[in-house]
Protein backbone atom coordinates (compact mmCIF):
# COMPACT_ATOMS: atom_id res chain seq x y z
CA UNK A 1 0.00 0.00 0.00
CA UNK A 2 1.15 3.75 -0.90
CA UNK A 3 1.60 5.99 1.45
CA UNK A 4 -1.31 8.18 -0.43
CA UNK A 5 -3.75 5.14 -0.07
CA UNK A 6 -2.65 4.69 3.58
CA UNK A 7 -3.58 8.27 4.42
CA UNK A 8 -6.65 8.35 2.32
CA UNK A 9 -7.68 5.24 4.66
CA UNK A 10 -6.51 6.98 7.53
CA UNK A 11 -8.82 10.13 6.48
CA UNK A 12 -11.94 8.01 5.54
CA UNK A 13 -11.72 5.96 8.75
CA UNK A 14 -14.37 7.08 11.83
CA UNK A 15 -12.50 8.46 14.58
CA UNK A 16 -13.11 6.35 17.70
CA UNK A 17 -16.51 7.37 20.10
CA UNK A 18 -17.34 9.24 16.75
CA UNK A 19 -21.15 10.06 15.73
CA UNK A 20 -20.62 8.44 12.20
CA UNK A 21 -19.92 5.18 10.64
CA UNK A 22 -19.75 3.44 7.32
CA UNK A 23 -22.63 0.90 6.72
CA UNK A 24 -23.64 -1.18 3.12
CA UNK A 25 -20.32 -2.13 2.60
CA UNK A 26 -18.44 1.52 2.24
CA UNK A 27 -21.53 2.56 0.22
CA UNK A 28 -23.00 5.09 3.05
CA UNK A 29 -22.17 7.14 6.26
CA UNK A 30 -24.69 7.16 9.13
CA UNK A 31 -25.23 8.43 12.65
CA UNK A 32 -24.37 5.75 15.03
CA UNK A 33 -28.26 4.89 15.13
CA UNK A 34 -28.11 4.25 11.61
CA UNK A 35 -29.75 7.05 10.14
CA UNK A 36 -28.08 8.45 6.99
CA UNK A 37 -26.10 11.14 6.64
CA UNK A 38 -24.32 10.75 3.20
CA UNK A 39 -23.75 8.76 0.06
CA UNK A 40 -19.85 7.75 -0.70
CA UNK A 41 -20.43 9.11 -4.12
CA UNK A 42 -22.42 12.51 -2.29
CA UNK A 43 -18.54 12.45 -0.08
CA UNK A 44 -16.34 11.89 -3.09
CA UNK A 45 -17.80 14.83 -4.93
CA UNK A 46 -17.27 17.43 -1.93
CA UNK A 47 -13.84 15.77 -1.53
CA UNK A 48 -13.08 16.55 -5.17
CA UNK A 49 -14.27 19.89 -5.23
CA UNK A 50 -12.49 20.73 -1.52
CA UNK A 51 -8.66 18.64 -2.11
CA UNK A 52 -6.87 21.47 -4.42
CA UNK A 53 -7.44 23.63 -1.06
CA UNK A 54 -6.61 20.76 1.40
CA UNK A 55 -8.96 18.45 2.82
CA UNK A 56 -10.52 19.50 6.46
CA UNK A 57 -11.47 17.04 8.43
CA UNK A 58 -14.07 14.53 7.52
CA UNK A 59 -16.24 14.96 10.73
CA UNK A 60 -16.61 18.51 9.57
CA UNK A 61 -17.20 17.72 6.27
CA UNK A 62 -19.59 15.31 7.41
CA UNK A 63 -21.75 17.49 10.12
CA UNK A 64 -22.41 19.91 6.90
CA UNK A 65 -23.58 17.09 4.65
CA UNK A 66 -25.93 15.83 7.87
CA UNK A 67 -27.01 19.27 7.73
CA UNK A 68 -28.57 19.44 4.25
CA UNK A 69 -30.51 16.01 4.41
CA UNK A 70 -34.08 16.13 5.21
CA UNK A 71 -33.81 13.95 8.47
CA UNK A 72 -31.30 16.50 10.20
CA UNK A 73 -34.01 17.93 12.71
CA UNK A 74 -34.45 14.14 13.84
CA UNK A 75 -30.95 14.97 15.05
CA UNK A 76 -31.22 18.29 17.11
CA UNK A 77 -32.16 16.83 20.00
CA UNK A 78 -29.12 13.74 20.32
CA UNK A 79 -26.95 15.06 22.72
CA UNK A 80 -23.29 15.50 22.04
CA UNK A 81 -23.26 15.31 18.48
CA UNK A 82 -21.73 18.58 17.63
CA UNK A 83 -19.40 18.12 20.78
CA UNK A 84 -18.36 14.95 19.62
CA UNK A 85 -18.27 16.03 16.32
CA UNK A 86 -15.60 19.01 17.94
CA UNK A 87 -14.12 16.63 19.96
CA UNK A 88 -12.87 14.20 16.39
CA UNK A 89 -12.08 16.93 14.96
CA UNK A 90 -9.19 18.12 17.13
CA UNK A 91 -7.74 14.48 17.22
CA UNK A 92 -7.21 14.61 13.70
Amino acid sequence: MSDEQRNAQIYLMPPKDTFWEWRDEGEVITWTDGRTIAFRAELLQVLRCLAPQGLPPISAILILLAAMRENWNDTLGESGILAGCLRTSNEA
